[in-house]
C-alpha cells in the first residue's frame, strides 16, 4: 500500500495533529500570508532546499509570516516599539468623543470597538462582525433607509496604503459585479472623510467553518451546500471575477442554511490589467491554495484554481479536516505542490467512492484535469445527488505510481543501486540454495501440503463460520424488517380504519342533518297545503329534491303532496287580468276563456298550446258562452256592451248595448232560442238568439245581477243577485215565478241539474243550497269550508258539482250522496269561474290569479274514496302486480246472509268510479283475504265479530275466473287471519283457537299445526321470502315460525294479542304495539276510563299508542315511534322498508321515516278510526280503510308535471268594477 508522506515540522518531532485538534481562537486553516523580514536567508534556504525551489519561487523573499506564530508577534513588537507609545495605552478620557472626530477614531491604532454608537456618514456603528488583518467589518444601520447592513472599511483608515486603498476599491468593484443569491450584495462603495467603505447585506448567521463545528455535517448536505457555491463561483467566472480566497470563513451560512459568498479581497478581474497585490506575493489561504496558486512560477490564475478551493471545502465538510494539515505555511506550500491528499474514505467510511471521485477530481495538481468550471462540478454533484453516474472517474493506480516517483527520485535511485547488488549476491547463493532445496524437497513438499491443507480446512470453518454468521445477521434482520413491516401495516390498517370511521361518522352526520331538514320540509309542506299557500309548498317540494350525487330522501309523502300541488291536467297562462267567465265548445274543440284584461282567448283542445286572441272588449270582458250549436260565442263586457263572434271566421257579428252598466253574465238557453244578460243595473233581459231584439226586461233585484241560467227545458229562467236571493222566471209568460230566499250572503252563482230536478246556489255565505225549482222550495243546503262560493257547475250527466271557492280551491261533490269526493289545489288566488266539458272529462277554473287550469275528471286523484261500494268492508288487500284491490266484506250482523269480494282496478278512477267486479261468498260475511305471490290464488275466511258461535270457512278461488277451487274443513269460530307462503303452496290461518292451521294447497290436506300458544291466536302476518310466520295471541305472546322445519324459533313476551303485527320487507324487524295489561292497576285504570299497560318493566297509561320496531333476531328494540293519541290500530311497511304507514283511533294516518324516527307527516279528517293500510306493490299507492267501511286510495305515484300553455301577456285593458273585486268574500 502507498503511505502519504506528510513533512514534520520544522525544527520539531511531534507528530501530525489530530483531526480537529485546533485552537478555535485562530484554525490553522484560516491563515493569511503578511510580509516578514525577520526570516534568515539561511533558514530560508534551508526550507526551499526540501522541495528545490528558492524563496524567491515560494514567494517569501518578502515579510511572509502568518499571524500568531512568533515571528509575527516579534515582528509585531518591534513594529510597535518603532512606532511610539500604542493608542490603546491611552486612558479613555484622552479618546475624541464627538461625532465629527470619528475619523481620527478610525484614522489611528485605536480599537475598532471605540467607534460603535457613532454615526459614520449615512450609517450608525452598531457592532464589530469581523476583523482581519486589512479591514473591519460592522454592523451598522443605514440611516435614511432604516435598514441593518454591514459596512466594510480599511482598518488603517486615513494611513492605508495606496495598495491597499487599491486593492479595497477592487474588491469593492469586483463583488458590485455580482448578483447571485448566493453572493453577498454590495450596495454602496464610497469615501467618508478619507475612509474608504462599502456596504453589503448583513447576513444573520455564521461562517460556515463555525457552522461546521457546530452541525455535523452528512453527507448529503454537504453536497447540497457545495452545489450551490459552486453554482455563485460559476456566476461569478461568467462575470469575470475570479474569488482566489475561497474557504470556510469567507462563506456565510444564514439561519435557513443557505451559503452566501463573501470576502472578494484577494479577487481577480479577468478583463483589467489591475492587480491587487505586489509582484511575487502569494494569494489565499494555503490550505485551501491551489497548487499553481502556491507556485509563483505557475501562477496563472483560472477558474479552475477556484475549483480546487471549492474542493478542499468538500474536503473538510467530508472529513473534518482540510486536504493538507500538519507543518507550517513552508510546509503545507510544499505539501500543497507535490503530494495528494488522503483519500477521504479513508477518514470517514460514509464517503461514497463517487463522491471521494469528484472531491479528489477537485484537488488534481494539473488544473486541465480538475472540472473546467463551477458549473460543470455542480452538475456532477447534483447527478450524484439524484443517483446519476456522474461524469468524474478515479485516478489509475498507474497514474499514482508515476506521480510518486516523479515526486521521489533520489529515493528510486538508491532503491536501484540497492537492487543491482542483491543481484549478484542472490547469484553466488543460487549454487548453495538450489543444493539445499533439493535436499529439502521432499520435506518441504509434506510440510506444503500439509500447511495447505490446514489453510484450505481453517479457510473453509471461516467461510463456514462467516456464512452462518452472515446468513444469522440476514435472518435476523429480515425478521426485524418483517416485524417492522407488519408493524407499518398494521398502522396504516388502523391508520385507514380510523379515516373510515371518520368518514363514516361525517357522512352518518351530515345524511342524519338532511333527514331532519326534510322532515321538517315535508311538516312545512302540509302546513302550507292546509292553508292554501300552493306557492310556499311547492317552492319547499322543490328545495327537497335531491343534488346531483346525494342520496334521495323522498319517499311516498312527498310524492302525495307533489300530487296534490299538480293535480291539475294543464295551465294556460296569458291573460293579465283576472278570469271572469269560462267555457268550452259543445264540440269540445276549444276552451273560451273571458278575462277583465279585454280579451277572450281560445284555447285548442285537439292542438295543444295553440289559441287565438279576440280583443276589443273596452273595459275587459266579464263572462263568456258558446251557442248550443258552437258556431258563435257570446261575451259579456264590462261597459255594458255584448258582442257575439263568429268562432270560425273569428270575427264579431253583432255587438249591441245590453245594459247601462257591467253586463256580469250572458246566456244562452239549451235550445238554442233565447239568450240572456244581467248585469250591475239590476235588469235580467232575454233577448232573440236569432235576431238579438229584445224580449223581455225582468226587474225585480234590488241589487247587481251576478249570474243568470236557463233550465233544461228551457221554459225557466233563474238569475242570482247581491240582495241575497234567486228569482225564477217564467219565458212563456214573462212572469216572476218565485224568490228565492235563505242565503245570508250574497248569491254569487247557479246551476240547474241537467236531469231537470233542482236548482243549485251558491253565496258568499259558504253554502250551497238545493232547490226544487218547480215548487220553488228549498230542500237542503250543503256546507263548505266557510269560503265564498264564486261559481258552480253540474257535470252533463249530473253526478258531480264543481265548486269553485274563494279558498283558492276546487271542490268536487256527488250529488247522490252529496258527499265530498275530492278538493283541488292548485290556484294561488280565488276560483271565480268553473266548467265542465261536454263529454264530462275535464274541468276547466278561471282564478284570480289571471289563469286557467283544466282538470281531468279521468286521472287518479292523490286522494279519493271508493264510491257505489257497500259500507260493509272488512278487509283489503293488492294483487302482486298492484293492479287489483280486493276487498272483503259482508253483513256482521247477518252470518247466514252471503259475504262478497270486490276486484277494483286502481290504474284509472274517476273521482271514486272504479271498475268493480264482485265474487259473491255464499258461507258468511268475508273477515280476510289473501292472495298468492303469484297472483293466481286468492282466499277468503268468513266470520263475524258479534257471532261468538258462527264457525267461519275457509276458500280458496282462482283470482282470474273467479272459481272455486278449494274448501276447507269448518274452524271453531270465525276466521281471524290467513296468508299464505311458499308461492302459494301453503296456506295458515287461525280461527281464535291456540294452534296455527296449516293447509297444504298442493295436495288439499292439513298439516300438522304450529302449536305452543296457550290461547287464542289473533294476528298473523308472514315475511316477504315466506320462511317467516309471527303469530299474536291472547296469551300476551309473539311466536316467530321458521316455516321450513315448522319450528318455534322465539317467543316474545309483553305482548297484548288483539293489536296488529307486521314484518319489514327485510324480515328483521317487527312492527308491533308490545303491551301487557297490568293486573295490579285495575283499580285504577277504572277511575281513570282507561286501560293500564305494562311494557317492560316500566308502567304507563296507554302506551299502545307508540309503534315498537323489534328487531327479534337480535332481540331488542331498535326503534320507537311515538305520536298517536290513541291505541294503534294498523301498520303498513312501504315496499322498500324506508317508510311505515300507522293508523290509529285517533282518526289520522301517520307516514314515519325508519331510518330516523321522524313522523313526517299526519292526514286527518277521516270519518272513522282506521282498522286497515296496505301500500301497493310499487310503494306508488297506500289504501286505507276505516271503521265506517270507507275505502281511501292515497296517491303518492309521480306522474310528470302538468302542462303550462304560455300565452301572449301585451294586452292592457282596465279593471273592472265587479261585486267580487269589491268583496271577494
Amino acid at each position: 500500500m502507498k503511505k502519504h508522506i506528510v513533512p514534520l515540522r520544522e525544527g520539531t518531532h511531534e507528530s501530525r495533529p489530530k483531526i480537529r485538534e485546533f485552537s478555535p481562537e485562530t484554525p490553522p486553516h484560516s491563515l493569511q500570508l503578511t510580509q516578514r523580514t525577520d526570516l534568515p536567508p539561511v533558514a530560508e534556504s534551508k526550507m526551499a532546499n526540501k522541495s528545490g525551489l528558492s524563496p524567491f519561487d515560494l514567494g517569501l523573499h518578502g515579510r511572509a509570516t502568518l499571524p500568531g506564530t512568533p515571528d509575527a508577534a516579534a515582528s509585531a513588537k518591534a513594529s510597535s516599539a518603532e512606532s511610539g507609545p500604542s493608542v490603546a495605552s491611552q486612558t479613555p478620557a484622552a479618546l475624541p468623543k464627538s461625532n465629527d472626530r470619528i475619523s481620527s477614531l478610525l484614522g489611528t491604532s485605536v480599537p475598532p470597538e471605540a467607534a460603535l454608537g457613532h454615526q459614520f456618514g449615512n450609517y450608525e456603528l452598531l457592532q464589530i462582525i469581523a476583523r482581519g488583518g486589512m479591514g473591519v467589518v460592522y454592523k451598522a444601520r443605514q440611516i435614511n433607509l432604516n435598514r441593518i447592513v454591514a459596512i466594510k472599511m480599511i482598518l488603517a483608515g486615513k494611513l492605508a496604503s495606496e495598495d491597499e486603498v487599491q486593492r479595497f476599491v477592487s474588491e469593492a468593484k469586483a463583488a458590485a459585479k455580482l448578483k447571485h443569491e448566493n453572493i453577498v450584495t454590495i450596495h454602496d462603495v464610497g469615501q467618508y472623510d478619507g475612509h474608504h467603505y462599502f456596504s453589503m447585506d448583513y447576513v444573520e448567521g455564521t461562517s460556515l467553518e463555525a457552522w461546521m463545528r457546530r452541525h455535523p455535517l452528512a453527507c448529503d448536505q454537504a453536497v447540497r451546500i457545495i452545489e450551490k457555491i459552486a453554482r455563485a463561483i460559476h456566476h461569478a467566472h461568467q462575470n469575470g471575477v475570479l474569488h482566489r480566497d475561497l474557504k470556510p470563513s469567507n462563506v456565510l451560512v444564514d439561519p435557513h442554511g443557505q451559503p452566501r459568498i463573501t470576502d472578494f479581497g484577494v479577487a481577480k478581474i479577468l478583463d483589467s490589467d489591475a492587480t491587487l497585490t505586489r509582484s511575487g506575493a502569494i494569494l489565499g489561504t494555503p490550505h485551501y491554495m491551489p497548487p499553481e496558486q502556491a507556485d509563483r512560477r505557475k501562477h496563472d490564475p483560472s477558474p479552475m484554481s477556484d475549483v480546487y478551493s471549492l474542493g478542499a471545502i468538500l474536503y473538510e465538510m467530508l472529513t473534518g479536516r482540510p486536504p493538507i494539515q500538519e507543518g507550517g505555511t513552508v510546509d503545507v506550500l510544499l505539501q500543497i505542490l507535490k503530494h495528494d491528499p488522503i483519500a477521504p474514505s479513508l477518514l470517514n467510511p460514509k464517503v461514497a467512492r463517487d463522491l471521494e471521485t469528484i472531491c479528489l477530481k477537485c484537488l488534481q495538481k494539473e488544473p486541465r484535469k480538475r472540472y473546467l468550471t463551477a458549473e460543470d462540478l455542480a452538475e456532477d454533484l447534483k447527478r450524484f445527488r439524484l443517483g446519476m453516474p456522474i461524469k468524474g472517474r478515479p485516478v489509475p493506480c498507474w497514474e499514482r505510481a508515476w506521480k510518486w516517483i516523479k515526486g521521489n527520485r533520489a529515493s528510486t535511485a538508491i532503491a536501484g543501486v540497492i537492487a543491482l547488488s542483491l543481484t549478484g549476491v542472490a547469484g553466488l547463493e543460487v549454487h548453495y540454495r538450489q543444493e539445499l532445496q533439493g535436499k529439502n524437497e521432499e520435506l518441504q513438499d509434506s510440510l506444503v501440503l500439509e500447511a495447505s491443507q490446514r489453510e484450505a480446512l481453517q479457510k473453509q470453518k471461516e467461510v463456514s463460520e462467516r456464512r452462518r454468521i452472515e446468513a444469522d445477521q440476514q435472518r435476523k434482520q429480515a425478521e426485524t424488517q418483517q416485524r417492522e413491516a407488519e408493524r407499518q401495516r398494521q398502522l396504516a390498517l388502523e391508520q385507514r380504519q380510523a379515516a373510515d370511521l371518520q368518514r363514516q361518522i361525517a357522512q352518518y352526520r351530515e345524511l342524519m342533518a338532511r333527514r331532519n331538514l326534510y322532515a321538517v320540509h315535508i311538516h312545512l309542506i302540509q302546513q302550507a297545503w292546509e292553508e292554501a299557500d300552493l306557492e310556499l309548498a311547492e317552492e319547499l317540494l322543490e328545495e327537497s329534491r335531491p343534488k346531483a350525487g346525494e342520496e334521495d330522501l323522498r319517499g311516498f309523502e312527498w310524492h302525495y303532496y307533489w300530487q296534490l300541488c299538480h293535480s291539475d291536467q294543464a295551465t294556460y297562462t296569458g291573460h293579465r287580468l283576472a278570469i271572469g267567465g269560462v267555457d268550452h265548445s259543445p264540440d269540445g274543440k276549444y276552451l273560451a276563456s273571458a278575462s277583465y284584461d279585454g280579451t277572450v282567448r281560445l284555447w285548442s283542445s285537439e292542438c295543444e298550446g295553440e289559441y287565438t286572441v279576440l280583443d276589443g272588449h273596452d273595459r275587459g270582458a266579464t263572462s263568456v258562452q258558446f251557442r248550443p250549436d258552437g258556431k258563435a260565442l257570446a261575451v259579456g263586457c264590462n261597459d255594458g256592451s255584448v258582442k257575439i263572434w263568429n268562432v270560425d271566421k273569428r270575427q264579431v257579428i253583432f255587438s249591441f248595448q245590453a245594459h247601462h252598466d257591467s253586463v256580469y253574465s250572458v246566456a244562452y238557453s239549451p235550445n238554442g232560442k233565447f239568450f240572456a244578460t244581467a248585469g250591475a243595473d239590476r235588469i235580467v233581459r232575454v233577448w232573440n238568439a236569432s235576431t238579438h231584439e229584445e224580449i223581455y226586461a225582468f226587474s225585480g233585484h234590488r241589487d247587481a245581477v251576478t249570474a243568470v241560467a236557463f233550465s233544461p227545458d228551457s221554459r225557466t229562467l233563474a238569475s242570482a243577485s247581491a240582495d241575497r236571493t234567486a228569482r225564477l222566471w217564467d219565458l212563456f209568460g214573462g212572469t216572476e215565478r218565485a224568490v228565492l230566499t235563505g242565503h245570508k250572503l250574497d248569491v254569487q252563482t247557479l246551476a240547474f241539474d241537467p236531469n231537470g230536478k233542482h236548482l243549485a246556489t251558491g253565496s258568499q255565505d259558504g253554502t250551497i243550497r238545493l232547490w226544487n225549482y218547480d215548487e220553488g222550495k228549498n230542500c237542503f243546503a250543503v256546507h263548505g269550508d266557510e269560503q265564498a262560493v264564486n261559481a258552480i257547475a253540474y257535470s252533463p250527466d249530473g253526478k258531480f258539482l264543481a265548486i269553485a271557492t274563494a279558498s283558492h280551491t276546487l271542490r268536487l261533490l256527488e250529488t247522490e250522496s252529496w258527499q265530498e269526493v275530492t278538493t283541488l289545489r292548485g290556484h294561488l288566488q280565488p276560483l271565480w269561474a268553473v266548467d265542465f266539458s261536454a263529454d264530462g272529462s275535464s274541468i276547466a277554473t278561471g282564478s284570480l290569479d289571471r289563469t286557467v287550469k283544466q282538470w281531468s275528471t279521468d286521472q287518479r286523484q292523490p286522494c279519493c274514496p271508493l264510491l257505489d261500494i257497500p259500507r260493509e268492508i272488512a278487509c283489503i288487500t293488492f294483487s302482486p302486480k298492484g293492479n287489483l284491490l280486493v276487498l272483503g266484506g259482508g253483513d256482521p250482523f247477518s252470518t247466514t246472509s252471503e259475504g262478497y269480494v270486490l276486484l277494483s282496478s286502481v290504474n284509472r278512477s274517476k273521482y271514486g268510479k272504479q271498475n268493480i267486479e264482485t265474487l259473491r261468498v255464499p258461507s258468511g260475511p268475508v273477515q280476510s283475504v289473501a292472495v298468492s305471490a303469484d297472483g293466481r290464488l286468492l282466499a277468503t275466511g268468513t266470520g263475524s265479530p258479534y257471532d261468538p258461535d258462527f264457525r267461519g270457512v275457509v276458500q280458496i278461488w282462482d283470482l282470474a275466473t273467479q272459481e272455486l277451487l278449494q274448501t276447507l274443513p269448518a274452524g271453531n269460530g270465525s276466521i281471524q287471519a290467513l296468508v299464505f307462503a311458499d308461492n302459494g303452496n301453503s296456506l295458515y290461518y287461525t280461527d281464535g283457537s291456540p294452534e296455527v292451521i296449516s293447509w297444504d294447497v298442493q295436495k288439499k290436506c292439513l298439516l300438522a299445526p304450529l302449536a305452543g300458544h296457550v290461547a287464542g291466536v289473533q294476528q298473523l302476518a308472514v315475511s316477504r321470502s315466506g320462511q317467516w310466520l309471527a303469530s299474536s295471541a291472547l296469551d300476551e305472546t309473539i311466536r316467530i315460525w321458521n316455516l321450513e322445519d315448522r319450528s318455534s324459533v322465539q317467543t316474545i313476551p309483553g305482548y297484548f294479542g288483539s293489536l296488529p303485527i307486521a314484518f319489514s320487507p327485510n324480515h328483521q324487524l317487527l312492527a308491533m304495539s308490545r303491551a301487557v295489561r297490568d293486573e295490579s292497576f285495575t283499580n285504577l285504570g277504572r277511575e281513570k276510563q282507561e286501560e293500564i299497560y305494562r311494557f317492560g318493566d316500566q308502567v304507563s297509561y296507554s302506551p299502545v299508542a307508540d309503534i315498537s320496531l323489534f328487531n327479534w333476531q337480535l332481540k331488542e328494540e331498535q326503534i320507537r315511534l311515538k305520536g298517536h293519541a290513541r291505541r294503534v290500530s294498523c301498520f303498513a311497511f312501504s315496499p322498500d322498508g324506508k317508510r311505515l304507514a300507522t293508523g290509529s283511533q285517533d282518526r289520522t294516518l301517520r307516514i314515519w321515516d325508519l331510518a330516523s324516527g321522524h313522523l313526517l307527516t299526519t292526514i286527518t279528517g277521516l270519518n272513522g278510526m282506521l282498522t286497515q293500510l296496505k301500500f301497493s306493490p310499487d310503494g306508488q299507492v297506500l289504501a286505507s280503510l276505516t271503521s265506517d267501511g270507507q275505502v281511501r286510495i292515497w296517491n303518492g305515484a309521480n306522474n310528470g308535471v302538468p302542462s303550462v300553455l304560455q300565452g301572449p301577456t301585451t294586452v292592457t285593458s282596465a279593471f273592472l268594477d265587479h261585486p267580487l273585486v269589491k268583496n271577494p268574500q
